[in-house]
């Protein structure tokens, strides 16, 4: 992997909200780390103190591979979030088995035979993805 694929996985990495920022380690306040490249090596700079961190996580680089991002077409960073968007699928999807099992009432109506003809259609079109 070149320095300009790393420099983009960390850039990747950096702009994704699912995932926790590559932080200053003197102060975690600061502006995120940017990964530059210098004398030939990708590093990660803080632009606010000029804080240097050489060792980048070969999870953020995209240098670690796993069965399961290779079979998924994905590297070990979307490998990363994608786990996260799982589970947080999943969940959503029990909160929603325990509100219909214990009839929670919507803020503003209660479970009604309309309600339960809505969230059937919404998860039969989710579910028609892995049908077709």
């Amino acid at each position: 992997m070149n320095n300009n694929e790393i420099l983009n996985n960390i850039n990747a990495w950096q702009s994704n909200t699912m995932l926790h920022l590559l932080t200053c380690g003197n102060d975690s306040k600061h502006t995120p780390l940017k990964g530059v490249e210098e004398n030939g090596k990708v590093i990660l700079l803080c632009i606010d103190c000029d804080y240097r961190q050489s060792n980048v996580p070969p999870t953020v680089t995209g240098q670690i591979t796993s069965p399961l991002a290779d079979n998924l077409g994905m590297t070990a960073g979307e490998l990363t979030v994608f786990l996260r968007a799982r589970d947080g699928v999943l969940h959503k999807l029990g909160d929603l088995k325990h509100k219909i099992d214990t009839f929670e009432p919507h803020p503003e109506s209660k479970q009604d035979l309309s309600t339960m003809h809505h969230v059937s259609e919404q998860l039969d079109n989710i579910l028609n993805c892995w049908y077709y």
